[in-house]
């Protein structure tokens, strides 16, 4: 019996866990006039602009709001954004101040473009699709780009998501998440889909990946 209630007071606490994670979410971005404090504090679009250079041509797919494409602008020769949500395809367009970054409304999976780019970027994407290497097997073969440089939330953050996991409880720290990777699944997925890992970071949770075609 006080098995029974101790299993039954822990799913509850680590369901409220979650809720409550969710509105420190949402309460820290309506307290900073709309932007997460975790842009600051990881700083994950300074590590995109430190792998880039001067005279590279930049593809950030899954774009969102566009904010990372106009830090890369003020390095990368060239950057095109593509975002398949059309009100943060919107956004990015009315926020966009550089002359070198454009936008577009699509699936980079299936988009055709005349343009040629040797980089692509994936920050917090992956974790959002079904089928990852399927996908990003459409994407190098697509594009064709010399490097892609990847950003995703590893489940091996903490003990408490993978125990939430092991026993049934939603460990994910956006319910759109279709994974939450461990290191070995990640690079099994990123060498099933024929790139080369050439770093390997963890920040803050989080996997930074450099990867050659």
């Amino acid at each position: 019996m006080k098995k029974l209630i101790y299993s039954n007071l822990l799913k509850f606490f680590l369901k409220l866990d979650n809720w409550v994670y969710g509105c420190i979410s949402k309460l820290v971005v309506r307290l900073h006039n709309g932007i997460h404090p975790k842009h600051h504090i990881i700083r994950y679009e300074d590590w995109f602009l430190e792998q880039i250079g001067p005279q590279d041509c930049v593809l950030d797919i899954g774009s969102h709001d566009g904010t990372m494409c106009l830090v890369l602008a003020q390095k990368a020769m060239k950057v095109l954004g593509i975002e398949i949500e059309e009100p943060k395809y919107r956004k990015a367009i009315k926020q966009n101040t550089a002359n070198n970054v454009k936008f577009v409304l699509g699936d980079a999976t299936s988009l055709k473009l005349e343009e040629r780019f040797n980089i692509v970027t994936l920050s917090n994407v992956l974790e959002h699709v079904d089928k990852r290497v399927e996908f990003l097997k459409r994407i190098l073969i697509q594009h064709r780009p010399e490097k892609v440089l990847i950003r995703v939330p590893l489940i091996t953050r903490e003990w408490l998501s993978v125990y939430k996991k092991s026993v049934g409880i939603d460990y994910r720290l956006d319910p759109t998440h279709f994974t939450e990777y461990t290191e070995e699944e990640l690079r099994s997925e990123i060498s099933a889909a024929g790139l080369n890992i050439k770093s390997f970071e963890i920040k803050f949770g989080e996997a930074f990946l450099v990867c050659l075609t």
